[in-house]
C-alpha cells in the first residue's frame, strides 16, 4: 500500500485557489481507502483535495471538498418566459457541488406552491459562485392562500446546496408579456456594412417599468446555417406603435452584423 510498507509520509492536503494549504490527519485503511479528518475552515469555499504517498508529490485529479454557506447576490435574466423555458444563472458565494443543488421560487409574505408542493427545480452547479437553473411555467405558480396564479407579480428565487436549506434573499424574478414586433426600418442592407435596424414593439404598459429595469433587448440574425446576435436598446420612435400619443419606449434599435455568408 505504502512505499516500503511505511505509511508515515502519507498526507492529505486541502488547498484553496490561492495555494494556501491545510494538511489533515489521515489513516491508510487498505490499498483503496484513506480516511482523513476534515479540517475546520472559516469561510464558504471549495478546496482541492490531494493525496501524497511520499509527502512531496501530490495528486492532481480535481477532487474537491466544499464548505457551503450559500448567499445569492444576483440572478440573470430577471425577466423570464411564461412558458418556463428560460434558464437563469444565479451568482453568489458559498455554492458547492453537493449533488443536491436546488432553486426555489417563493414569496416571503404569500406562500407560493406548484401542484400543492414547494416550487423547486434541480439546478446545475457551475462553480463556487454560479449555478444555472431551469424555471417553471407561469401557470404552475399558485398562491396557496387564495388559489390565485402569480401572474405578473415578482417572486423570490433562492438556492439550497444541501438538505433543502434555502437562502433568504430578496432577488426577484418576473414573468413578462412578450411584446409584438413589426419591422419599421430597412428590410435589406449591404452584407458587410453594419446598419441601424428599427423594430416596432407593442409593449403592455404594465411591463414598462420591469423592462426599463431588467430587459436586455437584442436581435438575432439567422441564415445559411449561421446565427449572429447584436445588442439592442429600447427607444421611442414616432413611427412606432402609438408613437404620436406618448414618449414611452415603442421600438427596439439594433445594428445589423457584418454578414459574410450567402443566403
Amino acid at each position: 500500500m505504502c512505499p516500503d510498507d511505511d505509511c508515515k509520509n502519507v498526507k492529505v492536503r486541502f488547498q484553496d485557489k490561492e495555494g494556501n494549504s491545510i494538511f489533515a490527519p489521515c489513516k491508510v485503511l487498505d490499498s483503496k481507502t484513506i480516511t482523513a479528518k476534515v479540517p475546520k475552515y472559516t469561510k464558504p469555499d471549495v478546496l482541492q483535495v490531494e493525496i501524497s504517498m511520499n509527502g512531496l508529490d501530490f495528486t492532481n485529479d480535481n477532487k474537491t471538498y466544499g464548505y457551503y454557506d450559500p448567499y445569492v447576490i444576483d440572478a440573470q435574466p430577471r425577466l423570464i418566459s411564461v412558458k418556463g423555458t428560460t434558464i437563469v444563472t444565479v451568482s453568489g458565494v458559498g455554492f458547492v457541488d453537493s449533488g443536491e443543488v436546488k432553486t426555489k421560487f417563493s414569496d416571503r409574505v404569500n406562500e407560493i406552491t406548484c401542484e400543492g408542493n414547494a416550487c423547486t427545480q434541480t439546478a446545475h452547479f457551475k462553480d463556487a459562485n454560479h449555478i444555472s437553473t431551469p424555471t417553471l411555467p407561469q401557470s404552475q405558480l399558485i398562491y396557496q392562500k387564495t388559489g390565485n396564479p402569480v401572474m405578473w407579480d415578482p417572486f423570490q428565487i433562492s438556492v439550497s446546496v444541501y438538505s433543502d436549506q434555502f437562502t433568504d434573499n430578496n432577488i426577484k424574478l418576473h414573468y413578462y408579456r412578450e411584446p409584438s414586433f413589426s419591422m419599421l426600418g430597412e428590410k435589406e442592407t449591404p452584407a458587410n456594412i453594419p446598419a441601424e435596424l428599427l423594430i416596432g414593439a407593442t409593449i403592455d404598459p404594465d411591463d414598462l417599468e420591469n423592462l426599463r429595469l431588467h430587459a436586455k433587448p437584442g436581435c438575432r440574425f439567422t441564415g445559411a446555417g449561421h446565427v449572429m446576435y447584436t445588442e439592442g436598446i429600447f427607444v421611442h420612435s414616432a413611427r412606432g406603435p402609438g408613437g404620436s400619443s406618448n414618449k414611452d419606449p415603442n421600438s427596439i434599435r439594433c445594428v445589423t452584423p457584418v454578414w459574410n455568408w450567402g443566403a
